[in-house]
Parts: structure tokens; sequence; C-alpha cells
């Protein structure tokens, strides 16, 4: 998402820099809440998340080897819990950044680029759905896990798999809603107040 700050008058240009890397740091702490909120005021993330999380479980067995199933993780992943906060690698995966420029009167604009660093946080956002290669690591962790009867029994369909197909719900990732609009009026206010002095 970008947003565009434009000074209506001649403001220095670290005082509109300053507003822009403000604006940033709200926006990415207001995400970060949204994790622990499961979504925003006016939009919800639909919960808890699915469980057990298979495409989790599968893509952490497709990255380690000799997992055992008293793995803290796979532990984690059996669990319910709110949707999006089993690693905290997408929550954790939001940054800003500001770029100055002029308008075509000479004063000072800043654009705040906010976004996430991880290519799969459109997938989450849009609800769209991929697919999981199920590789021979996995099928050898699953293997390991299935051995005796337990709680990872449901694995076994997966040996025959190549792939894992998800269709996740749409959870909207990055959003203004009445939380962020207060903090950025108050900010927007301060920094009126400041700059006239």
């Amino acid at each position: 998402m970008e947003i565009k700050l434009l000074a209506k008058n001649a403001l220095s240009k670290e005082n509109i820099e300053m507003l822009g890397d403000t604006v940033g740091m709200m926006f990415v702490s207001r995400i970060s809440e949204a994790f622990k909120d499961s979504g925003y005021d006016d939009i919800k993330w639909k919960s808890p998340r699915m469980t057990p999380n298979v495409p989790g479980i599968i893509s952490y067995l497709n990255e380690h080897s000799a997992v055992k199933s008293s793995n803290v993780r796979l532990q984690e992943y059996l669990r319910k819990n709110k949707p999006l906060i089993d690693t905290g690698a997408l929550r954790n995966s939001f940054i800003f950044e500001t770029n100055m420029s002029g308008n075509q009167w000479g004063f000072p604009e800043v654009s705040v680029i906010v976004g996430s660093t991880v290519d799969y946080s459109r997938n989450v956002n849009f609800g769209i759905g991929t697919e999981i290669p199920i590789s021979q690591q996995a099928k050898e962790n699953i293997r390991n896990l299935t051995k005796r009867k337990g709680r990872f029994g449901f694995l076994k369909k997966f040996l025959k798999k190549a792939t894992l197909k998800t269709n996740p719900y749409a959870r909207v990732l990055i959003h203004i809603d009445n939380t962020l609009r207060n903090y950025l009026r108050k900010a927007f206010e301060d920094w009126a107040k400041r700059s006239k002095k």
C-alpha cells in the first residue's frame, strides 16, 4: 500500500520525512496488532485456523529431517489456534519505506510504502490457493511419524500424493480501520502543533 503525504506549505524536508516515518511505523504497528486480534475493527479474519494446520505441517516436514512427534512446532500445528500466528514469520515481515520528492510547487512530498517481505502474503491477503509440494523428505518424516498409532495418523494419505492443494480464506493484512485512523489523526495533530513552533 502506498500513502502520499503532501506539504501545503514550505515545511522542512526533515519535518515531512519524520511524519512519513511516523505514519509507516503506525501502519506496521497496527498490522502487528491485527495478528493478535485476528483482524481489524471492521474486518475480522475467519477464525480459528485449520486444525490441525496441515499446510504448516507439510511445509515444516519438507524443510526438516528426522522430525519427531514430540517436536514443539508440530505440537503447535496440532492445536486449535488463531489464524496466521503459528511461526510469527508473516506478522514480522511487514516493513515500510519512505521516498522523498517535491511537488510541482516545490514543496516537499513523501510517499510511504507499506508491505510484506514474504511472497505468500499476497496469497493470504486475497485467499489465493497454492500447491505445496510433498517432498521425499516430508514423506520419510510422515512414515516415521505414523509408525505408531498416534495423533499423526491423518498424514498417511499424503504418502501417495505429490502436492497439497490449499484453499485459504482471504484475510486482509493491510487495512485502514478506525483504530489506525485515530492513531494517524493524533500524529497529524501533534505534528501540526510542532511545525507551528
